[in-house]
C-alpha cells in the first residue's frame, strides 16, 4: 500500500472536507470514515455495519421525505424563489436550504431504535446492498415494514440545510442492541 495523505481543506461548494493524496495522484475527497481508515489503517466493524444499516433505512424511506418536500413546496408555491421559516430556530431561510427533518422526541434515530427493538432486529445480522452508488436493504419485507412504520409514526419539518447538518441526536443505546459496548 503506497503512502497516502489525508489534510482537510475546502470543498468546491465551500465547506470543509477530507482529502486523501497518494503519491502521483491527484487528491481525492473522502469521507470521515474513510479519511480515518487510511490515517490509521482500521476501522470499527460494528460502526461500519450501523452506518451502513442506518443509511439503508434512510433510503427506504426516502420518498416519504421527498414527498413531504414537494407537499412543503406546493403549500409555499408563492414562496418558492422565495423564503421560509424554519420550525426548529424559528429563523428565516431562502426556499434553496430546505431541508425536512423529523421532530422530537421522534427523531430519525428514536424512530428507527424503536423499529428494530419492536422487531427484535440486530442491525449487525441485516444485510445490506449496493446497487449503482446506494446502499439498500436487501430484504424488501424489512425495508417495506420499515416504510409502514416510519409512515405512521413521524413527523416531519421543515428546517434549514445548516440546522439539519448540525442538529443530529443520537443515542447510545445502539452499542446495547448490536451486542457490544462503548
Amino acid at each position: 500500500m503506497s503512502e497516502a495523505t489525508i489534510y482537510l481543506g475546502s470543498l468546491p461548494f465551500g465547506k470543509q472536507g477530507f482529502y486523501v493524496t497518494f503519491p502521483g495522484q491527484a487528491p481525492a475527497v473522502v469521507g470521515v470514515k474513510k479519511a480515518v481508515k487510511q490515517a490509521f489503517g482500521k476501522t470499527n466493524a460494528v460502526a461500519d455495519c450501523l452506518y451502513d444499516f442506518k443509511v439503508a433505512c434512510r433510503h427506504a424511506i426516502a420518498q416519504q421525505i421527498l414527498a413531504k418536500r414537494r407537499e412543503f413546496i406546493g403549500h409555499n408555491r408563492e414562496n418558492l424563489y422565495g423564503t421560509f421559516v424554519s420550525e426548529l430556530s424559528g429563523e428565516t431561510f431562502p426556499m434553496t436550504e430546505l431541508a425536512i427533518d423529523h421532530t422530537p422526541p421522534l427523531t430519525f434515530d428514536a424512530l428507527l431504535l424503536a423499529f428494530v427493538k419492536e422487531h427484535s432486529i440486530n442491525p449487525m445480522d441485516v444485510a445490506v446492498v449496493r446497487r449503482e452508488g446506494w446502499t439498500l436493504l436487501a430484504d424488501d419485507r424489512l425495508a417495506d415494514a420499515w416504510r409502514e412504520y416510519h409512515q405512521e409514526r413521524a413527523v416531519l419539518r421543515p428546517i434549514s440545510t445548516g440546522e439539519n447538518a448540525l442538529h443530529r441526536p443520537r443515542t447510545t443505546e445502539w452499542l446495547t442492541l448490536c451486542g457490544t459496548s462503548a
